[in-house]
């Protein structure tokens, strides 16, 4: 019979809201990674253990949460597997960022030496085609919607 593994167990919040008319997620490192942290012994569920990860990295107490997806490493060169519970919490927006502009959203390169402005950071910067209000994403993805 085969050892098993050794298995690592990653909480992943993706903290949502909407901001300007857009989505937004809230990031950390520069939009680089969202928060996280390894599942401790002694925690007594998932979400109580990622709630204390979130409230620990930013500040925010999450509340309802779902789960959105999980995913199983195996390339790990160490010999463990490494698995990854992601969670959704939706979070309110604030009155100033609902002041500020609404123009869409441009793609932009992420400077991970750059203090971020804003831990929050739209959608349509990771996915920019996805930003059917600017006229130039939507014409690329026109013929895909046709065929």
């Amino acid at each position: 019979m085969q050892t098993p593994a050794l298995c690592e167990t990653e909480l992943v919040a993706v903290l949502v809201c909407l901001e300007r008319g857009a989505p937004h997620v809230f990031t950390l490192n520069n939009g680089a990674i969202l928060p996280s942290g390894p599942l401790m012994p002694g925690q007594l569920s998932l979400q109580k253990s990622l709630r204390e990860w979130v409230r620990q990295q930013t500040g925010i107490q999450p509340g309802h949460t779902e789960q959105l997806y999980t995913f199983a490493d195996t390339h790990l060169g160490d010999g463990h597997r490494r698995v990854r519970i992601s969670y959704m919490t939706c979070l309110p927006p604030t009155a100033e960022r609902l002041e500020g502009d609404h123009r869409p959203h441009t793609a932009a390169l992420l400077d991970i030496e750059a203090q971020p402005a804003d831990p929050l950071v739209s959608f349509y910067t990771y996915f920019p085609w996805e930003d059917r209000r600017n006229p130039a994403h939507a014409a690329l993805i026109a013929p895909l919607l046709e065929g």
